[in-house]
């Protein structure tokens, strides 16, 4: 993921190859894609929003998760603010 760490920061499409890598089965996979998004920081949130908006629709709960890691609650819109007490609630039962 070095490469792709280097090449990425504000790239629609490394943005959207590492997504899917936060739910591979391989947990070491997850974390490290985990870790390269987010180290890009705010330069990715327009994208991440953007994936949210329009998607595509099997992007759009990784985004609501990295967005949400690198905004905070209170950088949520409050539609994806929504989305993630929805989650929260599905997970607490």
């Amino acid at each position: 993921m070095g490469g792709i760490q280097s090449h990425g920061a504000g790239d629609f499409r490394a943005v959207t190859a590492l997504l899917p890598l936060l739910h591979d089965p391989d947990v070491r996979t997850g974390s490290r894609a985990r870790y390269v998004l987010t180290s890009w920081g705010p330069s990715i949130v327009p994208l991440l929003q953007e994936i949210r908006r329009a998607g595509p629709g099997w992007l759009r709960a990784a985004a609501l998760t990295v967005l949400a890691e690198i905004v905070g609650e209170d950088g949520l819109s409050a539609r994806d603010r929504a989305a993630v007490e929805r989650l929260i609630r599905i997970q607490c039962r």
